[in-house]
């Protein structure tokens, strides 16, 4: 023990005070291009054998094993920034207000050839849909993403040369990709071409295949279409390796809204850019899809390196096929960021918007609600909308509509608001410490209210909801027949009225009701991995606010509706009931 610490503090000495650039290197366990204190600790303990390597895929030069050459190289890429291009100003924000470090890049990051089920996907090749993207539709960059199913290792041999031979820095990017078509579907675009086919069989996993190679910077994943038949379980996504998800997709429409969507994905917690892709399968119609969902990426240059880098920082958004300018700005902050703030404050959203279409209108969305809105008559319009951060884990993004009918939507960006220095415990009035018999662990996890509690039904100490239909005050909803009760759940949880217990990171999470066994698409069967999912967000990174957004469970009018979930910490548990009922109008 007494090696562990000395090798920690000797890391820890040459790190602090130091910064780290913008690039993927040897210990970046999460990505985000940089080696933090956290990380160097973590390979630390990956080289003296306390913790496995699967834990920080990073940190593996090759050898299999963390080597005390690499910890130095660890170190030097935390003092002196991790190798790649920092994105420096190029070019003046169209508005004319303050300029970005970026051009902006469109392209569609989900598209088919021939090679995905034939007789579905007509008789277009990968060359084909490749000269389409770039001459037809004039996209700045594609990727070509078959269902890795269908496909063969003589028809992967064939994708991998021809985006190869497409790809032309500076002028069109072309990517190898795939389309993990499983129990549910997501992307995967390649860095380069030379990823050998992965012949997968049923219970393969995606973060166990492809977790070390994005987290290395050589590839980029975003999840597919969240609303269809083949419903993600998120309970199995992690926001870390899998940094996007489809907001618009031209085969599926719109995917905002309804359960699993994008917007429940993020309500749920999970930290996801936005992007907007055709899924177009039948390039050879006189009228393809191709082009009529895209994503605008903010990247240095037209260059794979840098269009995965933004993917990977979130810097992207979507639109219905138009060329529209997005971005935004939070004190500093740009689109794709977190962010630290305090309960409370008032913060100032800066949206910048070049349409093609006017009138044009932006949206702030605020944890899933609009909460104000501008409207331009000249192309170039810019929003500056302040709001207060009610609820300790904030998302906000931007909605924007034209004249036209043309839409899109800016990845969001996520700010953390812990209670202030001087009223530590002001989030307590929010949260119910459950009812299940295990007061001395109830800090693992705890029942997240609304902000005016009372007023939204909850007796807190009781661990009740009581609410009635079409009852603003505690319906989230507008369907009639039920109520939209809103809630969340903290983590680890720092609870001056369970002095006893000490917060711990949890390993393990059950629903116990609902039951595993509701019939599909009922209102237990949505609720049960709604919480599931909450527990999953809060638990893919370590520097997530330990509280998530206010998500929504639905009760049906005339029922109450028992929740009941086991949180573990080792040996430790803690076991939370919150009763809600509904009554009629």
């Amino acid at each position: 023990m007494r090696a562990i610490g000395l090798l920690q503090g000797a890391l820890l000495s040459l790190f602090l005070g130091s910064g780290a650039a913008y690039g993927q290197c040897l210990g970046d366990c999460d990505g985000d291009g940089r080696v933090s204190v956290s990380e160097l600790v973590r390979g630390v303990n990956i080289a003296l054998g306390t913790t496995p390597l699967s834990n920080c895929p990073a940190f593996d030069d090759g050898s299999g094993t963390v080597t005390v050459s690499s910890l130095v190289r660890a170190v030097n890429y935390a003092l002196d920034g991790c190798p790649g291009p920092t994105p420096t100003p190029t070019q003046p924000q169209p508005t004319g207000t303050p300029t970005t470090t970026t051009e902006v890049f469109y392209g569609d990051l989900h598209v088919h050839s021939m090679l995905s089920m034939p007789d579905i996907t007509g008789n277009a090749s990968p060359a084909d849909v490749f000269t389409t993207a770039r001459d037809q539709i004039g996209l700045d960059f594609m990727a070509l993403s078959d269902h890795d199913s269908f496909l063969t290792q003589e028809e992967w041999d064939e994708i991998r040369p021809t985006a190869a031979s497409f790809d032309d820095p500076g002028s069109f990017v072309a990517f190898s990709a795939i389309e993990w078509t499983h129990r549910w579907h997501m992307n995967i675009v390649y860095r380069s071409d030379d990823v050998q086919f992965c012949d997968c069989i049923e219970g393969f996993q995606f973060n166990d295949a492809y977790r070390g190679l994005i987290q290395a910077g050589a590839a980029a994943a975003h999840v597919n279409h969240p609303k269809d038949v083949f419903l993600p379980d998120w309970s199995m996504v992690d926001d870390t390796v899998t940094t996007n998800v489809e907001v618009w997709n031209a085969a599926s429409s719109d995917l905002e809204i309804g359960f699993s969507g994008t917007l429940w994905a993020l309500r749920a917690g999970f930290r996801f850019g936005l992007v907007g892709v055709s899924d177009d399968h039948r390039t050879d119609r006189a009228d393809p899809l191709i082009g009529k969902g895209i994503t605008g990426c903010h990247a240095a240059e037209l260059t794979r390196d840098a269009l995965l880098g933004a993917l990977r920082q979130r810097r992207c958004f979507a639109t219905t096929g138009e060329r529209i300018v997005a971005d935004m700005e939070i004190e500093g902050a740009p689109m794709g960021a977190a962010r630290t703030s305090r309960l409370g404050l008032a913060e100032t959203a800066d949206i910048r918007v070049t349409a093609t279409a006017a009138p044009v209108t932006i949206e702030l969305v605020k944890n899933g609600v609009v909460i104000d809105q501008t409207t331009c008559e000249s192309v170039d319009c810019e929003a500056e909308i302040e709001f207060v951060l009610r609820d300790p884990s904030t998302f906000v993004y931007a909605r924007i509509e034209q004249s036209d009918g043309g839409r899109a939507w800016t990845s969001p960006i996520w700010i953390d608001a812990p209670c202030p220095a001087d009223q530590p415990t002001c989030l307590e009035s929010r949260l119910a410490p459950g009812a299940g018999g295990f007061a001395a662990n109830d800090c693992l996890a705890e029942f997240l209210a609304p902000e005016d509690a009372a007023a939204a039904g909850w007796d807190l100490a009781a661990g009740t909801v009581t609410c009635s239909d079409g009852d603003p005050s505690c319906d989230a909803g507008e369907t009639s027949g039920e109520c939209l009760i809103e809630l969340g759940l903290c983590f680890r949880v720092e609870d001056s009225r369970r002095p006893g217990c000490t917060p711990q990171r949890a390993s393990a999470f059950e629903v116990v009701q609902p039951a595993d066994d509701t019939p599909r698409r009922s209102a237990d069967w949505e609720n049960r991995r709604t919480l599931q999912a909450i527990f999953q967000a809060a638990h893919t990174s370590d520097d997530k606010n330990p509280c998530s957004p206010l998500s929504r469970l639905r009760v049906p009018a005339g029922e109450t509706k028992i929740f009941e979930i086991v949180t573990a910490a080792g040996q430790t548990q803690d076991l939370d009931t919150l009763t809600v009922e509904c009554r009629p109008e």
